[in-house]
């Protein structure tokens, strides 16, 4: 009877700590998503670069942009025309249900609204915002220039900056819009708030 008693106790010690965790992991997320979305919010106002950089998403199998990837190239349209740009860089590769890449994709679509072929590069390699990034900044450091214009969804902005700070690229942040529905909005912020923990505690640099 005293050994049940122990292994039952044993098991009573376990699922609280277990809860204790649970409990723990759920608080330290919910503070991640709290500060996903505000950092969401945080003005930006934008000086003048060399290039506008258009970070990847998703190509639809028809060809079509999602609506993510429009958001992004219609907010470095607008970036461009306002002159806050030389050059927009498209950045993103073909993934493995997608028709085009997403940089050419990009490309086709800004060209179609009157920007000049030669004022748009294709960076079509990459495939994660590393890449994104990573890649681009080659290019730009080829042609000479030295500071760009990040355009992401707005959600995204902040890890994309951090990520462009720790390889040396002098960047601004544009966010543009991420989504039409609430529900797909809030599951891409809590997919960033767990990229913020994947940053924090893999990714990031020590200095």
């Amino acid at each position: 009877m005293r050994r049940k008693g122990r292994i039952g106790k044993g098991r009573g010690r376990v699922r609280k700590l277990l809860y204790i965790l649970i409990g723990a992991g759920a608080l330290c997320f919910g503070g991640l998503l709290l500060l996903v979305i505000r950092a969401e919010r945080l003005e930006r106002p934008l000086e003048r670069a060399d290039a506008i950089l258009v970070l990847g998403a998703r190509v639809q199998p028809d060809g079509e942009l999602s609506t993510q990837l429009m958001y992004r190239a219609e907010k470095a349209l607008e970036l461009y025309r306002a002159g806050l740009g030389e050059v927009i860089v498209a950045t993103g590769a073909r993934g493995s249900d997608e028709p085009i890449a997403e940089a050419a994709a990009v490309a086709e679509y800004l060209i179609a609204r009157g920007v000049p072929e030669e004022r748009v590069l294709i960076e079509n390699r990459s495939t994660s915002t590393a890449e994104n990034l990573a890649f681009s900044k080659a290019i730009l450091s080829e042609r000479g220039f030295v500071g760009a214009i990040v355009v992401t969804s707005e959600y995204h902005v902040q890890r994309a900056l951090w990520m462009a700070r720790d390889i040396g690229l002098s960047a601004q942040g544009a966010g543009s819009q991420a989504s039409d529905y609430p529900a797909l909005l809030w599951a891409s912020r809590a997919r960033e708030a767990l990229a913020w923990a994947k940053y924090f505690a893999l990714d990031r640099p020590f200095r």
